[in-house]
């Protein structure tokens, strides 16, 4: 017997909750009524999406200039290594793919939370480690997020209860995971005092290391133009922070 679907007055509710988006969009698309009160929220949240890229393709075109000055006084003038040239596709490559995923479906979370990893190894090749995270305090003391307890459970650890093979082995048939409530609080913490790049760090360093606890949090905690505005922000840091760095042009 197929599943009815879920009422409209459901559905409404529910436009503001990022974990259900993806649910919905289906019904979205071809109820009308839904389709129009959506409408102004999707408006909204592309506009975050909107302004923050427009923010950032500032800031890395800036760059772009400041290293084409800097090139002047190579043998022979204009001469970019292979060095300075990577770092150029990596700012490209975080504006370029971000608009190409957002454009394609701006309803794909684990599109964005794909960029927003890329976005950190590009933040990590601007020195960020070097020139934010160990020069400004984290919020709260960084712990490892995959030794953490779980609450519920606490001879378990996040590493434990997200890595990718427990997932598929004790969720895939529900859909369900665990949410790290400690680490929203974590996140939200850095978040609050615009440290980007600390909040970058704790939601896709664990990643690496197959714990998925972070990633997990965010698809369902954030929408889809927020993960790019995230991801953006802390770009952005890394760039302010590596161009100071470097000599004055």
């Amino acid at each position: 017997m197929a599943i009815p679907p879920p009422p409209c007055e459901r559905v409404r509710e529910a436009l503001l909750r990022p974990g259900a988006r993806h649910w919905l969009i289906d019904h979205i698309n071809a109820c009308a009524e839904c389709h129009i009160a959506a409408e102004p929220i999707f408006a909204e949240l592309s506009a975050i999406f909107l302004d923050a890229h427009r923010r950032y393709q500032e800031v890395s075109a800036g760059f772009e200039v400041r290293l084409k000055a800097l090139s002047r006084e190579s043998e022979p003038p204009g001469t970019v290594d292979v060095s300075s040239a990577l770092l150029l596709n990596f700012a490209r490559a975080v504006n370029d793919d971000a608009l190409r995923i957002y454009q394609h479906d701006r309803h794909d979370s684990l599109g964005a939370v794909r960029w927003l990893q890329y976005t950190f190894l590009a933040c990590r090749a601007f020195e960020c480690e070097r020139l934010i995270e160990h020069k400004i305090a984290f919020e709260n003391p960084k712990t490892r997020v995959g030794a953490a307890k779980v609450p519920d459970s606490p001879e378990k650890t996040w590493a434990d209860v997200t890595a990718p093979s427990t997932m598929v082995r004790d969720h895939l048939r529900y859909g369900t995971f665990p949410f790290n409530f400690a680490l929203q609080e974590t996140i939200q913490a850095e978040l609050t005092k615009k440290k980007f790049v600390h909040a970058l760090v704790l939601i896709c360093d664990p990643a690496k290391h197959g714990v998925m606890s972070p990633i997990l949090n965010v698809v369902s905690a954030a929408h889809v133009e927020q993960i790019y505005a995230l991801g953006f922000e802390a770009a952005i840091s890394a760039l302010h922070a590596f161009g100071e760095y470097l000599a004055p042009v």
